[in-house]
């Protein structure tokens, strides 16, 4: 066992950087590359040394990492190396066998054993014979850690099953109830990587209080301290002084930003390690704090009266701290608590306000009205909060938006997820890596109809696709389907996902177009097969709406980054997530086609005029261009004998010297100036002239195929939409005439840059 445990903070680090990456990547001989390819490696980069090659981590492996990572970031100082963990397991006959342990973690006061479970997409799985053998196995694994670190050592153990992927059974987690075995999912995996994330080792606290809930802490049993008993607006309330360090570890943050359905309604903002040294810094220095810090006790609280007031609304006593895991929780003031108790100067009191058994709405509009009446806290994050209150509000719609909140708040808080540390936090200022914001995208998922629509005759809600029997229901079928959707829109073009706003994907517009799109795609879906889909499992839900929703994943995938730019660049002011979204209906329109979402007629007929017009003025842009570049390389290699010369195709020199003649004596042209534009096609593809515009006019076309040594096709796809603006009668422009047009413009003024400026 020791050999497979990590000693020292360098021993850990090491196995940190390798935990967090999801990919393996090696440097190897270039002649070897297509035998690693073959086994799923893939090329990144030729380098000096070699070719660099990269190759995804499995499924199961990523979760044992993450899980791993989440207890290396609380500061446990006793970690598993590698995957190959082991403890001797005695059996009746005695023989001895080794139990393989995921994950294993121990401070002084606690042990971690988990086992972990995925699936590589989210689906149904049997975990009771895991569960069972894993129960079988605890007793002997308890005897063996209580052997190989002594006797006194008398740890609170978590047993632990962590899934991803997976669906429990109602089975499987009674069975893992009844046992004692936690069970910590995909919500509950984002909710620890946003604890361990942002108070690295401080969230030990809050881990210890998650998972030990309720269990005792020997070393606060009997613990006392003098208390001034009274009540405040009611309710029952201790003022006393306490040691921080014995204060926090019995305590619990039901911080807002993890949004845990379990505490809701959720209220702090996640405490922040700058603030913590800070205040470390602070009490170093020898200096204090003289205000209380705001708390309330979930348990009833011993209080033993000592001397009586003469103000009988208040009475002196000894109270005795509770001595149990999450049973005190923190309503303000927890930088100061957290920042006193890990401060390595001498431990100083803390002065507290304790409330006793105050129902949790009240817990947050006190932390409410503390922050609003002293405007310490940003009106914007109140104004979440707000909605946060109101995760149990009698009004319906109040209740969608909390909804739609927590989910995006889970989504930004997963790791590798698309949406993770995307959203721009309360206080800042949007960068290209953090660029989205909460409301704008909260209001697309309350008109996308997701979560339910109210009828206007009657102002009932009419459930919408993932509206579950209750409102935590609800939130993981968004949660779900958001999760499922935009890891396949980041799949089809992860570049331009991570662009951010300069990619036009992952911008506030484009989140909410494709959000609304999904509402949309629901409506159609149940329509079309007269089911109701908030009665469909997930993995249904997705396969009903995977055919809808394919042709815009196929085009984010295709799509080159000038074609995608010029559909999605929506002005602000322009209506932008109502216009993205309509440009996305017209993408599935092209596939799906009775798929036609209210509005978006009036779209087409609205932007076609001005599709039609900027089409036209590409076409004249790129005939001029191309014809007056190509004159330009003659006339530079040939001379003035560059039309004689430069050109060998005899129809083509009759076709111009002919045209010319038509012309009236006096208003004849040079016969370079009568070339068709198909006429210099042929001029470029010339043997003799091919080398002199290869750099600048061998462009290929999206849905060409790799391999040619000339790509000139897409001349022929230019003259043909010229057919279409020279004799329009019969004759439509489309989707993709505009598409192949705006591309080979922009491909043009890369290789041209002289002409860049000419409109």
């Amino acid at each position: 066992m020791v050999e497979h445990l990590l000693q020292g903070a360098a021993a850990r680090r090491a196995e940190y950087a390798r935990r967090r990456k999801y990919n393996y990547e090696k440097t190897i001989n270039p002649k070897l590359r297509e035998e690693y390819e073959a086994d799923g490696w893939i090329h990144i980069e030729e380098l000096k040394s070699g070719s660099k090659m990269r190759k995804a981590k499995s499924h199961d492996e990523i979760l044992e990492n993450r899980i791993w990572c989440i207890l290396y970031q609380l500061g446990y100082p006793l970690l598993n190396e590698g995957r190959r963990f082991e403890i001797p397991i005695a059996k009746k006959n005695g023989t001895t066998v080794t139990k393989q342990i995921d994950v294993f973690a121990k401070d002084d006061e606690t042990v971690v054993v988990i086992e972990c479970k995925s699936c590589d997409a989210m689906s149904e799985r049997s975990l009771r014979k895991d569960i069972s053998e894993f129960v079988g196995v605890r007793k002997e694994i308890s005897n063996h850690i209580r052997r190989h670190f002594g006797a006194s050592f008398k740890p609170k153990i978590l047993w632990a099953f962590a899934t991803w992927n997976v669906i429990w059974s109602k089975t499987d987690l009674a069975l893992a109830e009844q046992n004692n075995v936690a069970v910590i999912k995909d919500r509950e995996i984002r909710y620890l990587e946003e604890i361990s994330k942002s108070l690295r080792s401080a969230g030990r606290y809050q881990f210890h209080a998650e998972f030990f809930a309720g269990q005792k802490i020997p070393q606060l049993e009997g613990k006392t301290v003098p208390a001034i008993a009274t009540k405040l607006g009611g309710y029952k309330a201790f003022i006393f002084c306490a040691n921080p360090q014995d204060l926090i570890k019995l305590s619990f943050v039901n911080h807002r930003d993890l949004r845990d359905p379990a505490g809701a309604p959720s209220y702090q903002r996640l405490l922040k390690q700058g603030r913590l040294k800070k205040i470390s810094q602070f009490l170093g220095d020898g200096n204090f704090f003289p205000n209380s810090i705001l708390i309330s006790f979930h348990k009833k609280i011993r209080f033993d009266l000592s001397e009586k007031s003469y103000d009988k609304s208040s009475q002196f006593g000894t109270l005795y701290l509770p001595s149990s895991y999450k049973s005190c929780w923190i309503i303000d003031g927890q930088h100061r608590l957290y920042g006193c108790a890990l401060s390595d100067s001498a431990p100083q009191s803390i002065t507290v306000i304790a409330f006793e058994k105050i129902p949790e709405t009240l817990e947050a509009n006190l932390f409410a009205t503390i922050n609003r009446e002293q405007q310490r806290v940003q009106k914007r994050l109140l104004d979440e909060l707000e909605g946060e209150l109101k995760w149990d509000s009698p009004i319906a719609k109040e209740q969608l938006g909390a909804i739609a909140a927590r989910a995006i708040d889970l989504l930004s808080a997963e790791t590798g997820g698309p949406f993770f540390d995307r959203l721009c936090p309360a206080g800042m200022g949007p960068t290209d890596s953090q660029n989205l914001t909460l409301p704008q995208i909260k209001t697309a998922v309350l008109q996308s109809g997701l979560l339910g629509r109210f009828s206007k005759a009657t102002n009932a809600l009419i459930p919408g696709a993932c509206t579950g029997r209750n409102n935590e229901e609800s939130l993981n079928r968004l949660v779900e389907l958001f999760d499922w959707y935009f890891k396949k829109l980041r799949a089809a073009n992860s570049g331009r996902w991570e662009a951010g706003r300069s990619g036009f994907l992952r911008t506030n517009f484009g989140v909410a177009g494709h959000i609304r799109l999904l509402g949309e795609a629901c409506q159609y879906v149940e329509a079309s097969t007269r089911q109701t889909l908030a009665e469909l499992s997930m993995r249904q839900l997705q396969e009903q709406l995977d055919y809808v929703v394919a042709p815009v994943v196929d085009y984010i995938s295709r799509t080159p980054d000038a074609t995608f730019g010029s559909r999605f660049k929506v002005e602000f002011g322009s209506g932008g997530a109502r216009t993205y979204f309509f440009e996305l209906c017209r993408i599935v329109k092209q596939s799906v086609t009775d798929f036609e979402p209210e509005g978006l007629k009036e779209h087409v007929r609205e932007t076609s005029a001005e599709v039609i017009a900027e089409s036209e003025r590409r076409w004249r842009w790129i005939n001029e261009t191309v014809h007056d570049h190509v004159v330009t390389v003659l006339e530079e290699n040939y001379g003035d004998n560059f039309f004689q010369a430069g050109i060998l195709n005899k129809d083509i020199k009759n076709s111009c010297y002919q045209k010319m003649n038509d012309d009236p004596p006096g208003q004849q042209k040079s016969p370079e100036v009568y070339l068709d534009f198909i006429h210099l096609k042929k001029v470029v593809e010339q043997k003799e002239n091919w080398k002199l515009f290869s750099s600048t006019l061998n462009i290929q076309l999206p849905e060409e195929k790799r391999g040619k040594a000339k790509y000139l096709y897409w001349f022929d796809r230019i003259n043909e939409i010229r057919k279409i603006f020279a004799h329009s009668y019969g004759r439509k422009l489309d989707e993709e005439d505009a598409e192949t047009l705006a591309f080979v413009e922009e491909s043009l003024r890369e290789r041209l840059p002289d002409y860049v400026s000419q409109s």
